[in-house]
């Protein structure tokens, strides 16, 4: 049976002689040499410096300067909160109006001249006793009732002219032109008008009673009117023609008859009376 282990041996010796040989100084086989890579070195970025948020604090109510309104306190400002703007009030006192935080305020506030304000007068009769009074103008003022109604007073008689100006200024009064007589009235009222003749005159009237008083001028004017008589005038006129010439004829004929010294006598007596007879023939067989 062949010996393994002994020819293993016998091989490891042989391979150790052979390098031996090959280098007999004993030192270790030359490497490849392998070049060295060359690193360069990039600069590294440089980072974003980020902006560090301060925490500040904004405040939802902030102190302000709350100014009134109100025709007593015009311009008048007090600081508070802006939350507290809106209770503001309009103090009137004996002396002064002063503005204030709030209603309460106004009840404990002494006047300058040490008279009690209005809130304390609790001895006053009923008309000067304190209420609140709406201003007109979106506030509150607490005064007597007195000066509540006068200044309600006051804006109605406002409002009222208010009205009219802006009324004068849409429908302004202006002078409505007619061939008869002009009129100072409004705008609107001079358009819904006509100028009507009525007669030989004329006016500034509504149109529906225009027609009427037309009619009714008619009416009366008819009724006044004398009748259509030119048929009768015509022939009263023929006959007292036919009556001169016939006149005219019978003197003709009296003057060749018996002459010219009796013609005068013949006329005056005999033609004239006839002929004036004809013509009042005329009148009553055609009246004028």
């Amino acid at each position: 049976m062949i010996d393994l282990l002994g020819l293993i041996k016998n091989a490891f010796v042989v391979v150790v002689a052979a390098i031996s040989v090959l280098n007999p100084f004993n030192s270790p086989p030359s490497s490849i040499p392998i070049p060295t890579p060359t690193i360069i070195e990039q600069p590294s970025p440089t980072p974003k410096e980020v902006p560090v948020q301060k925490n500040t604090y904004v405040d939802p109510d902030p102190v302000i300067n709350c100014i009134s309104s109100h025709p007593n306190c015009m311009g008048q400002s007090i600081r508070a909160k802006q939350s507290e703007c809106k209770n503001i009030w309009c103090c009137s006192l004996p002396d002064k109006t002063v503005l204030l935080h709030d209603k309460s305020q106004c009840v404990s506030t002494p006047s300058q001249n040490n008279q009690p304000n209005q809130l304390n007068q609790s001895n006053q009769s009923s008309n000067t006793s304190l209420v609140t009074c709406p201003d007109g103008y979106g506030n509150n003022v607490v005064e007597s009732k007195d000066a509540c109604d006068k200044r309600w007073e006051k804006i109605k008689i406002d409002g009222e002219n208010a009205r009219k100006a802006f009324n004068d200024n849409i429908d302004p009064i202006i002078t409505c032109q007619s061939k008869g007589e002009d009129l100072v009235i409004k705008k609107s009222l001079c358009n819904s008008l006509v100028d009507c003749q009525i007669g030989s005159e004329y006016f500034l009237l509504y149109p529906n009673n225009c027609t009427e008083l037309q009619a009714q001028h008619l009416r009366e004017t008819s009724e006044n009117r004398a009748p259509d008589n030119s048929y009768n005038q015509q022939q009263n006129e023929q006959c007292k023609n036919n009556a001169a010439r016939e006149y005219s004829e019978k003197r003709q004929g009296a003057i060749v008859q018996y002459g010219n010294d009796s013609i005068d006598s013949i006329t005056r007596n005999i033609l004239t009376p006839e002929y004036q007879r004809a013509k009042d023939s005329c009148d009553r067989q055609y009246p004028l």
